[in-house]
């Protein structure tokens, strides 16, 4: 066998295995990201220059629902992803979207997602970082 040959081959399964890892989203549910999705699972989130906790967001099944401060005060909607990384809430937002609140936009991010939304339409624009769960 060519040594040369065996050397770029190592190479190249090294450089694929690195590249693997770092996609996997560093732990990650691979399954619902190669869907073009997020990962199911609780996703906590926050915002403000100390960080303050603001609510999870749960996703399962391509639905998502906020409980702004652990509160269930919605059902599950669905919501979409677009090619982008820009994320369109099919349903409430659990007080960031009720007038005369309104979302700016959310992006997917790799820890998970930004809420940009304004108290009022004359407000700064807030960031609200959700945080993914991690795969066990």
């Amino acid at each position: 066998m060519n040594r040369k040959l065996s050397g770029r081959t190592a190479i190249a399964a090294v450089a694929t295995t690195l590249l693997a890892v770092a996609l996997t989203g560093a732990g990650y549910d691979r399954p619902a990201m190669a869907a073009g999705g997020l990962p199911d699972g609780e996703y906590d989130c926050g915002g403000g220059y100390t960080y303050r906790a603001m609510g999870k967001v749960d996703i399962r099944n391509g639905q998502f629902r906020y409980r702004p401060y652990g509160d269930v005060i919605n059902g599950f909607a669905p919501y979409s992803l677009g090619s982008d990384g820009r994320i369109t809430w099919g349903g409430p937002f659990g007080g960031l979207d009720d007038a005369p609140a309104q979302i700016v936009e959310t992006k997917r991010e790799p820890f998970g997602f930004n809420v940009m939304y304004k108290g009022n339409p004359s407000a700064l624009i807030n960031t609200m970082s959700c945080h993914a769960p991690k795969s066990r």
